[in-house]
């Protein structure tokens, strides 16, 4: 079970990295990564599965592979959200590390409950419809 999560972390990265634009726009690298991992998720429902009901939730998330792919992934928003900060996008004063966290936490909950009720929503729609939401919150106003 252990190599699926580096394995399936690599290939969301393939899919990903090819959309991003060196220099780019933070807001908008951060909206096309949280939006291909929902797609990814929509496409590889296993993968989702395994990850947010099987190992998220458990100590298998502190395995060091586990850690180093998840803080990879999170760090990039991180890296996003502090740029989208300074370009004076996103407040100064908000803390990335907790807007990765309700960005994280977000993506996790419409994932399990996709999977635990049947896939009965569209999951990339409702990935759209949270990071809209948590981009309001996030914007300088």
């Amino acid at each position: 079970m252990l190599d699926v999560p580096a394995g399936n972390f690599e290939a969301l990265y393939q899919k990903t990295e090819p959309l991003l634009v060196k220099g780019g726009d933070p807001v908008e690298q951060l909206r096309i990564i949280f939006l291909t991992n929902f797609q990814y998720i929509k496409d590889n429902p296993g993968w989702g599965r395994v990850f947010f009901l099987e190992i998220w939730p458990s100590v298998l998330a502190a395995e060091p592979r586990v850690k180093k792919a998840v803080d990879k992934y999170a760090l990039l928003y991180v890296q996003l959200l502090k740029q989208a900060s300074r370009a004076g996008t996103y407040r100064r004063n908000l803390d990335p590390y907790t807007a990765m966290s309700l960005m994280m936490g977000g993506m996790c909950h419409l994932t399990a409950v996709w999977l635990l009720y049947g896939r009965k929503y569209d999951l990339v729609k409702k990935g759209k419809a949270l990071f809209t939401t948590l981009h309001n919150g996030f914007v300088r106003r």
